[in-house]
């Protein structure tokens, strides 16, 4: 006869806690993978942030530290600054220049001579016109009853160089153009009486209700920019030039009284691009040590969604980042960079370089002691309270 067995509920056994154990076990197993994918991807982000901080530190300090124009800035004064605003590019030549303003560039202008009557229609018909001495007329053609501000579009579209813009307050078309004495603006009807309309132009007759007409249009020429550089003339187009490796922007005629313009090494400048090659340098190695010698977060782990559930947001924050601080721990790869780095800088560059100099040390900067960790100083200067009383050898 075969035996009878017993389950579940009958057999006295507590099915729903060995269920229950049985899932958490499993569900242990679930937690630490997603766990260590957490901190994977942790681990992930704090390397692409030390990763951009050194392609950072490449791209601007190491590059700009690389480029001969860093060290060959010059500094630029002017004795009269109503006269022209100057600024020196690095190939100006070191010196002193005299500057006379003889004239300003400008351009050609025109506008209505009187208040616009926008509440006649306009009557159809055709001008030309252009902006420059050696330029061809373009033709506009206006419809009747065209509004005016489509007249001064088609205008700014003829490709005359011509600049229009209506003033409704005024009432009054102004027209003008770039700087340069080639450049003059120029008017003619050559259908109907569109100028008359538009206020635009010299008198040129009476029509029989004895309305004024105006036939033709012309503005005064513009002028080109005319300067003495030490007692030599040059001319331009604009106001904003370039010379001799100098840039200016001329603000004001000064003839028979010119003014000194002085041109020196920016000695100021390129320390305070050494120091800020210095300063970023010392921060990358500070943020690499500072992960490097973390304090150790062993048996911390991410948190699951039951237990952030149990949390603030404020203590979840600082619990993750005290996880993250400690993902590179002692990690090889931050000190091969570390060591990288020291070694490149105390390496003797002048089997490379026409330079006299052999080392960092040979202009003032070198490193404190062991527990700054190869950070760098610039011996003698005065921001630096540690060895601010050291010979200052770069300045």
């Amino acid at each position: 006869m075969d035996r009878m067995r017993i389950s579940g509920l009958n057999s006295g056994m507590d099915t729903d806690s060995m269920v229950k154990q049985m899932m958490k076990i499993e569900q242990f197993k679930v937690d630490k993978i997603k766990k260590d994918k957490v901190k994977l991807e942790w681990k992930k982000e704090t390397w692409e942030g030390i990763n951009t901080k050194i392609f950072d530190f490449w791209r601007k300090n190491i590059s700009e530290m690389r480029m001969r124009g860093t060290f060959s800035s010059k500094n630029a004064l002017i004795g009269n600054s109503d006269v022209a605003t100057v600024s020196a590019t690095t190939n100006a030549t070191r010196g002193s220049y005299n500057l006379e303003v003889q004239t300003l560039a400008s351009g050609s202008f025109l506008a209505s001579n009187e208040p616009i009557d926008d509440t006649v229609p306009v009557s159809a018909g055709k001008f030309q016109i252009k902006g420059t001495t050696t330029g061809t007329w373009k033709e506009i053609n206006v419809s009747e009853g065209e509004s005016i501000e489509s007249i001064v579009g088609k205008i700014n579209k003829s490709e005359t160089g011509v600049i229009a813009t209506y003033d409704r307050g005024l009432k009054r078309i102004f027209l003008s153009t770039a700087t340069g004495d080639d450049k003059k603006i120029e008017l003619e009807n050559t259908e109907g009486n569109i100028l008359s309309a538009l206020k635009l132009g010299t008198e040129n007759g009476v029509d029989g209700d004895g309305n004024i007409v105006f036939g033709k249009g012309s503005a005064d020429a513009g002028s080109s920019a005319k300067i003495l550089l030490n007692s030599q003339e040059f001319k331009f187009d604009s106001n904003n030039i370039t010379i001799a490796g100098l840039s200016l922007n001329l603000k004001k005629t000064n003839q028979g009284q010119a003014t000194t313009i002085t041109v020196s090494q920016d000695t100021e400048g390129i320390y305070n691009k050494i120091k800020d090659f210095v300063a970023a340098y010392n921060d990358l190695i500070k943020e690499i040590d500072s992960k490097y010698t973390a304090v150790s977060k062993r048996g911390m782990e991410p948190l699951t969604k039951e237990e952030k559930e149990m949390m603030k947001e404020k203590e979840i924050e600082e619990y993750e980042k005290m996880i993250k601080d400690s993902l590179l721990k002692r990690d090889s790869i931050l000190q091969n960079i570390t060591g990288s780095m020291r070694t490149i800088l105390g390496t003797d560059g002048s089997k490379d370089l026409d330079s006299k100099f052999r080392n960092l040390s040979q202009i003032g900067i070198g490193t404190g002691d062991y527990t700054e960790k190869g950070m760098l100083h610039i011996f003698g200067d005065k921001d630096n309270s540690a060895h601010g009383d050291k010979e200052n050898k770069l300045m």
